[in-house]
């Protein structure tokens, strides 16, 4: 049945058929102007009309739930691009622009213009020496 359907839709999308299965020739259907509606539709039943109708609306569901699902893993994929971007320090490779800290390095902040500025140092003296040369009190977090 999705084979069918599938091929159905392939040739109305390439144009080789019209919606309703006629031959189409420099897209335009080669029914005969003039016809009336009622003897182009003369063959299809109920039952062929309640199918058709099915399938098409199944069809649609697929395609709507297939094309949100590319939409959510676009704005994923996207979201993860712009995150690795704002990270990745391209002059040294570091995230944030942070070293890796070692065991021996040690985190001091500074609270300069309202915000907190979180620094690393080598070891424990560094830190104090540069807050006593920079006349900074120490704080714990």
């Amino acid at each position: 049945m999705d084979d069918d359907l599938f091929d159905f839709v392939e040739e109305i999308v390439s144009n080789r058929k019209s919606s309703n299965g006629n031959e189409m020739k420099d897209g335009v259907e080669g029914c005969g102007k003039g016809k009336d509606n009622e003897e182009m539709f003369k063959g299809i039943t109920e039952e062929g009309l309640q199918e058709m109708v099915t399938k098409t609306t199944l069809l649609k569901e697929n395609i709507s739930k297939h094309i949100k699902e590319l939409e959510e893993e676009n704005i994923r994929l996207k979201g993860e691009v712009n995150k690795s971007m704002a990270s990745q320090c391209p002059s040294c490779n570091h995230i944030n622009g942070r070293y890796q800290k070692t065991e021996k390095q040690v985190e001091g902040c500074i609270y300069v213009d309202g915000k907190t500025l979180r620094l690393t140092f080598d070891n424990i003296n560094d830190m104090k020496k540069f807050y006593y040369d920079n006349k900074l009190h120490l704080f714990d977090k």
